[in-house]
């Protein structure tokens, strides 16, 4: 049906393109399939910010239906090919980016840099620039996961971020306790002795949430709650059944919410996710209880059965079982 409606629409295309079909609306509207190449940029520039800041993937941009719903939006833009959109466009846009933080940056001082790496350990350094408004800028994004992080290495990267917007302007380095970053650091303060070298505070908190859980009382609890997670997570109707009843009770915030091991704060999303579905883990458990009872008679029968003696072994099953359920 996807690929009929497809086909249709590609056909719909050809036909407004070629003229042959006759008159349209959009035929006393010739102005309307044209575009100034000024609007075409604009237009170029709102759709490469709306694909980067909503992650949307650059094949998205021929996809047939999204093709129809630009055209119904401004019939006369064509959107540009993936590979445009990706290197040229991108490239234009980042400069512009660009040429304005240094502008605001021109004013500001007491600056702080901060440095981040991807969640999934790929060494993709990126330098932030706080401001004392608290406001910050992503200065530089660097691949440097081919390379040896070492303590000079690591303080040469954030010296050439310093000159590049000027050192006078800094105030402090922030970084996490990771031994080469704070030699990176130390190596800074003594070049420069008027930055100061400060530990980032979200990852000290972090590090004593990573020391609670590793109390005996906390990992047993802890464990515990992964276990039931885990299990709902890894049994589909189990999952489904949970997942109906929290849309069914109108609740709020989804369902169970596993731990990321090197985000420790997101062990309070995980225990903090199975008591808000208490009623429905709840009815959960009472579904399980009603199963057991079901399947207590059968299991007795079967226990009396093998119990019995060998002579006795031809005994009637059925008389046992209907025995059970009497009881």
């Amino acid at each position: 049906y996807l690929e009929i409606l497809a086909t249709i629409s590609s056909n719909k295309k050809l036909k407004k393109n070629d003229g042959s079909s006759g008159k349209l609306i959009t035929n006393f509207y010739e102005s309307s399939t044209k575009i100034e190449k000024s609007k075409k940029d604009r237009i170029d520039q709102a759709l490469i910010r709306f694909f980067i800041c909503c992650g949307i993937p650059f094949s998205t941009v021929r996809h047939p239906y999204f093709i129809d719903f630009i055209q119904c939006l401004c019939l006369g833009y064509i959107p540009p090919e993936r590979k445009t959109l990706s290197s040229t466009i991108l490239s234009q846009e980042i400069s512009t980016v660009l040429i304005k933080i240094n502008k605001e940056l021109e004013h500001e001082n007491n600056l702080t840099l901060d440095g981040w790496s991807t969640p999934l350990g790929k060494s993709i350094y990126a330098f932030v620039i706080i401001t004392p408004s608290r406001k910050q800028y992503i200065y530089s994004l660097v691949d440097e996961s081919s390379k040896s992080h070492t303590g000079s290495f690591n303080a040469s990267e954030i010296e050439k971020v310093l000159i590049s917007v000027g050192i006078k302007k800094f105030a402090a380095i922030v970084s996490d306790a990771e031994s080469a970053m704070q030699l990176a650091k130390q190596i800074i303060a003594t070049k420069y002795p008027y930055i100061l070298p400060i530990r980032c505070i979200a990852h000290h908190i972090n590090l004593i949430t990573s020391h609670i859980i590793k109390l005996d009382f906390a990992k047993n609890v802890f464990t515990k709650c992964q276990n039931l997670i885990t299990f709902f997570k890894t049994s589909y109707r189990a999952g489904a059944a949970l997942q109906e009843d929290i849309i069914n009770s109108f609740i709020k915030g989804g369902g169970l919410k596993t731990s990321v091991k090197t985000r420790w704060f997101t062990a309070w999303n995980c225990c903090n996710s199975i008591i808000r579905l208490e009623n429905s883990l709840k009815n959960f458990w009472q579904d399980v209880e009603q199963l057991e009872n079901i399947l207590a008679p059968a299991k007795r029968a079967i226990q009396a059965q093998l119990s019995e003696n060998d002579e006795n072994s031809d005994i009637d099953l059925e008389a046992i079982l209907d025995k059970e359920l009497q009881n």
